[in-house]
């Protein structure tokens, strides 16, 4: 009979025999399915994520009342405390925007500019003789930037040079005595005179206390020009506005020469004078280039 170590043996190789073996496609196969499982449960988990957001969305109606307007378009009865005026505020009700130096000053400027008649008026008759530049004794009306006249057809006036630089038109000032000035924010106006020399004289007045005539080069060629002269003087920081007030003896001549321009027609009559600055070898002279008048 055999023995109990023999029959184990066989018994062992029965089992080894019969033992199932895991191949290399096996293993491959499994772990592609494993990963196919894998991606399905992620896909299936996006999709309730995103319709679960979905379906969180919803719009709800807010309820209307509606109240019957009567005949003026206001409702019948207001809430406490609101009034039943639904109309807009008017232009009074409005904040005001202008800062109060800057308004006072245009208002002195415009002040200065209508109490100037009566004064030039009686000194073009006595400063005639001293200008010798004919019979015309001018007016007292304020040169312009030589666009349209006012509503009393004041004749508008412009100044037109084309200098070879910044220095040269800087001499043309001084050579008729004009000042620079700029209105500050500070309801004051900042002179600069020598405009040619190396240093500025500058200067503080007051608007409704100077009453000579101007030039404002705004708009025209000739702003950039006064622009950097006043930031040379140092007064540009000081304001928007920079005005060429003309010395009394420039202004009477230029009045007189658009006097004689016209060819003795009333001074109402003209609508605008553009004089022409040249330069010459005694210095500079004015002239005047073109004139138009009213119908």
């Amino acid at each position: 009979m055999p023995s109990a170590a023999a029959s184990f043996r066989r018994e062992r190789e029965v089992h080894q025999r019969l033992r199932l073996q895991t191949s290399a496609y096996d293993q491959v196969s499994s772990a592609l399915v494993a990963l196919l499982v894998l991606l399905g449960a992620l896909v299936a988990c996006v999709v309730l994520i995103y319709f679960a957001r979905t379906l969180v969305i919803s719009q709800v109606a807010i309820a209307v009342k509606p109240v019957e307007m009567d005949n003026a378009g206001r409702p019948p009865e207001a809430a406490p405390g609101f009034a039943r005026d639904l109309e807009p505020p008017g232009i009074e009700e409005t904040p005001e925007l202008m800062e109060p130096q800057l308004q006072e000053t245009l208002a002195a400027v415009v002040s200065a500019t209508s109490q100037r008649s009566a004064l030039i008026s009686s000194d073009a008759v006595d400063s005639q003789a001293e200008v010798g530049r004919g019979t015309g004794a001018g007016d007292s009306r304020e040169p312009g930037d030589g666009r349209e006249g006012t509503s009393s057809r004041e004749p508008a006036r412009e100044m037109r040079f084309e200098p070879k630089n910044l220095a040269e038109y800087a001499e043309l000032l001084d050579f008729f005595g004009m000042e620079l000035a700029v209105l500050g924010r500070d309801n004051q106006v900042h002179y600069a005179s020598g405009l040619s020399e190396a240093t500025p004289t500058i200067r503080l007045g007051l608007p409704n206390k100077d009453r000579r005539l101007y030039f404002n080069s705004a708009g025209g060629p000739l702003a950039g020009l006064d622009r950097q002269l006043a930031e040379r003087a140092g007064i540009a920081e000081e304001g928007p506005f920079i005005l060429i007030y003309l010395s009394p003896a420039t202004e009477q001549m230029l009045l007189t020469l658009e006097s004689e321009a016209a060819g003795g027609r009333p001074v109402t009559k003209i609508m605008r004078t553009a004089f022409r600055a040249k330069k010459t070898t005694s210095g500079f002279a004015f002239s005047v280039e073109e004139q138009d008048f009213y119908p």
